[in-house]
């Protein structure tokens, strides 16, 4: 059994944001990421980004994690 890590989000709605920013970075690197791409490519409102983020500077600590 794989213990648990908890720097990996457990929630669905976090993980399809960080899974935005990847795609933002591989498309174009960390100057890309912002909220307004990742709603784009994400789907969901800013609203719900800063339901699950406090703003751009836990995202991003936590994509570093994610990644």
């Amino acid at each position: 059994m794989v213990p648990s890590d908890s720097s990996r989000p457990q929630d669905n709605g976090r993980v399809r944001w960080l899974g935005a920013g990847q795609e933002l970075l591989r498309r174009g690197g960390f100057r890309e990421v912002k909220i307004g791409a990742l709603c784009e490519v994400s789907g969901p409102t800013t609203g719900s980004f800063y339901h699950h983020f406090s703003g751009m500077s836990e995202f991003l600590d936590e994509l570093a994690r994610y990644y």
